[in-house]
């Protein structure tokens, strides 16, 4: 089990840009794709799932780009970000993006709506 641990760690480390690679693929070529796909078609559906997309992934780097000398020190951060971003890309009811803007960033922008009124 430590040879395993070890091991694995000594690959994140190795992979590292690796999956770094693959965190800004995931996060932002695939959807910026799709985002232009969406726009040329006439259903407005999927244009209102690209926006939440892009609001959570906006969300989300702003609070990286706070915490980034943190995340440094995790090996695995950007294999585990990998994930996240394919989970905020997942189609259906079990959608990230959708999950986190409704039970989180809803809730945030619920007061200064609010405030607006």
């Amino acid at each position: 089990l430590v040879i395993g641990c070890v091991v694995l760690l000594l690959l994140s480390i190795f992979f590292h840009d690796v999956f770094h690679f693959l965190s800004t693929f995931i996060g932002f070529m695939y959807p910026a794709y799709c985002s232009v796909q969406a726009i040329a078609s006439t259903n407005k559906q999927d244009d209102t799932v690209w926006l939440i997309y892009w609001t959570v992934f906006a969300f989300f780097s702003t609070l990286e780009y706070f915490v980034d000398l943190l995340l440094a020190l995790f090996p695995w951060y950007y294999l585990f970000k990998s994930l996240f971003l394919v989970w905020c890309l997942i189609p259906g009811p079990y959608n990230g993006a959708a999950l986190i803007h409704k039970h989180v960033l809803s809730k945030l922008e619920a007061p200064q709506q609010a405030a607006a009124k």
